[in-house]
């Protein structure tokens, strides 16, 4: 059947051979249209927008076909579904190359069928699921949507779907009621049950034996979006929309997401319990900071040092170096000889700060006393800030502590008479190389 928009000038295109029609489906571009049919002998069609050059397009291997839809973006390709079979098939416009896409069981019995962009989508007969996949069979099918009731038909609405840049043969309708497309142009036709003339200025022209009727108003067309459902307002002329919960908007158009059951106090006990974990926090890493790190108190690193000199004594300066000695002037008991050899009065400035080894110094002396290889001993007795002889009875406290061996238990070093091989080359050469360092040229052998 046929009609205009508003119901108007209703026509039969295909009244004669048909059982079970399950699906239709046009192409403008073509001029055509398919339908499907599940009777007793299941079959594909196709005919004109007119109604004429009909003829079937399957025939064999088919049960109950259904769904038929049109991929405008891809050579017009006809897909549609076989619900006994679980089947989705797609040919070419001409019936040519058919093939099967998806089968089996995983398709739950098909019922309807669509195809936008790069992907198929069907609804399923058994449990009510609107599934998706891709059109080429490839990958694995999702579920858009799940507890469908009774679902029969679907329908993908897009900008996109079509292709509104056509012309239209129609535009400037010179027919008197209905003007269908047909392949390269248009035809004229009459409502039914109304005699067709041919016009006295075109014998393409048709003029119809049937009242001009005044169009008939469109029914409203609800403007809510995002699941809003319209009412008329209380003065009648119009609808307005009764939105979701999280939707707002004259057409339901904005998203404002809402916390649900929140309140202000809510609010404020969700915030206060985390500011109070902060502020714990923040407390305990105080502490440990504090604890690990003393502050105020004098630091090893810098209230001591040590300084060499040429001897064996080293001097620990330290303001703090804590003082058991007498005071000035008495003798310990015991007798007049000082637990240790001496204290060194001399200040820093006046003393060479090297390593030096006395021992290597003696050697290289070639003397076996140490104190005469540059003029002092191994162990220094330290001198009498005025310059007189090594202190041995009572003295003055000195500015540093310095810690030296015993001068009771060792004065001199040990005898020595040898001498080390590095200081002393054999002035005799072998001419051999026993180190291995000069390597022949195997080429002169």
């Amino acid at each position: 059947m046929v009609a205009k928009t508003d119901g108007r000038y209703r026509r039969a295109l295909v009244n004669a051979g048909l059982e079970v029609p399950t699906s239709i489906a046009v192409d403008p571009q073509l001029g055509r249209m398919f339908w499907a049919d599940a009777g007793s002998a299941p079959k594909i069609e196709v005919s004109w927008m007119d109604g004429s050059k009909r003829r079937p397009l399957i025939t064999e291997a088919i049960r109950h076909p259904a769904g038929l839809t049109i991929d405008y973006s891809q050579d017009h390709m006809v897909y549609w579904v076989d619900t006994k079979l679980n089947t989705i098939e797609v040919m070419k416009p001409d019936g040519s190359m058919r093939r099967s896409i998806l089968k089996g069981e995983m398709l739950k019995h098909p019922v309807s069928l669509d195809v936008f962009e790069s992907f198929l989508y069907w609804i399923t007969r058994d449990t009510g699921e609107l599934l998706r996949q891709d059109k080429f069979g490839r990958g694995v099918q999702v579920a858009v949507q799940r507890s469908l009731a009774n679902p029969s038909s679907l329908k993908v609405y897009h900008d996109l779907r079509y292709n509104t840049s056509l012309n239209n043969p129609c535009f400037k309708n010179v027919c008197t009621h209905l003007c269908l497309l047909v392949p390269g142009g248009r035809r004229c036709a009459c409502p039914d049950n109304t005699v067709q003339q041919t016009s006295h200025r075109s014998t393409v022209e048709v003029v119809c034996d049937a009242p001009s009727e005044h169009a008939r108003p469109l029914p409203q067309i609800c403007p809510c979006q995002n699941g809003g459902q319209c009412q008329e307002d209380d003065s009648g002329n119009g609808l307005q929309c009764m939105c979701l919960p999280e939707f707002s908007g004259q057409h339901c158009e904005f998203y404002s997401e809402r916390m649900f059951g929140s309140t202000p106090g809510s609010a404020a006990a969700i915030y206060i319990p985390i500011l109070v974990a902060i502020l714990i926090a923040a407390t305990v890493g105080l502490y440990f900071i504090i604890k690990k790190r003393p502050f105020g108190k004098p630091s090893l690193t810098s209230s001591q040092s040590v300084s060499f000199r040429p001897g064996t004594n080293v001097e620990f300066n330290s303001p703090d170096f804590p003082s058991n000695r007498p005071p000035t002037g008495v003798i310990p008991a015991g007798g007049g000889v000082a637990p240790l050899d001496g204290y060194s009065l001399d200040t820093l400035s006046t003393k060479n700060t090297d390593f030096s080894n006395p021992m290597y110094d003696a050697v290289q002396s070639g003397t076996t006393d140490p104190s005469m290889g540059n003029g002092s001993g191994i162990y220094e007795v330290p001198m009498d800030p005025k310059g007189s002889k090594a202190v041995s009875g009572p003295f003055t406290e000195p500015v540093s502590a310095i810690l030296a061996p015993s001068s009771i238990t060792h004065r001199t070093s040990p005898q020595l008479n040898l001498r080390p091989k590095e200081l002393s080359p054999s002035s005799h050469d072998t001419g051999k190389d026993t180190q291995l360092l000069v390597e022949e040229d195997k080429s002169e052998c």
